[in-house]
């Protein structure tokens, strides 16, 4: 996702965003830097970073929200990832499915998923089918390589449904199939 930033410091960052956004969620920024504020290397023109949402101001579109990011060490991004990635796995996604916010539905929906680089670009397209649905999520079958943390596109061209949505588990079934666990982060899915 290309944006602004409306405030940027030394230690984190304003940035205007389009898409919802929580708190807590770690995102990777490249931000174009002036030659003066180049102190590690004055030969690249952006600064890469990891960065932590410290708060989101969520706006209803077509107005505009803003987040607060405080920047990170890759060690501590990782760190975060590694937690994450150890409760993937068939016990964890039976834990998940206890803390449910809402209940999924076993409907084999058609789905198109996307996988995005970091400029919003698609990397690949695959047509697959849901396990499981709700309102903000679907557990889906997938033979591409996708993890935890990654942000993919999603699209059900039937029913007209098209969101960002973020990778929150993977695992392999007891039939060898890969699935993913998502979220979507731009629209509710209604039945």
């Amino acid at each position: 996702m290309l944006t602004r930033t409306i405030n940027l410091s030394a230690t984190g960052a304003q940035i205007k965003i389009d898409l919802p956004m929580r708190v807590g969620e770690i995102l990777w920024l490249s931000l174009p830097m002036p030659v003066s504020w180049r102190h590690r290397n004055f030969t690249d023109q952006s600064y890469d970073t990891y960065c932590k949402i410290i708060w989101a101001d969520n706006a209803q579109p077509p107005e505009s929200g803003s987040i607060g990011v405080r920047f990170i060490s890759d060690n501590k991004a990782n760190a975060r990832r590694k937690k994450s990635e150890r409760q993937v796995g068939d016990e964890a996604v039976g834990q998940q499915l206890e803390k449910r916010r809402e209940e999924r539905f076993s409907v084999p929906i058609e789905f198109t998923i996307q996988c995005l680089d970091e400029f919003g670009r698609s990397l690949f397209s695959e047509s697959t089918v849901t396990e499981t649905i709700s309102r903000k999520g679907a557990c889906l079958l997938t033979q591409q390589e996708i993890n935890v943390g990654d942000i993919i596109m999603v699209l059900a061209r039937q029913d007209g449904f098209k969101s960002l949505a973020l990778v929150r588990g993977v695992f392999t079934g007891k039939d060898g199939i890969n699935r993913i666990n998502v979220e979507f982060s731009g629209n509710q899915y209604i039945f």
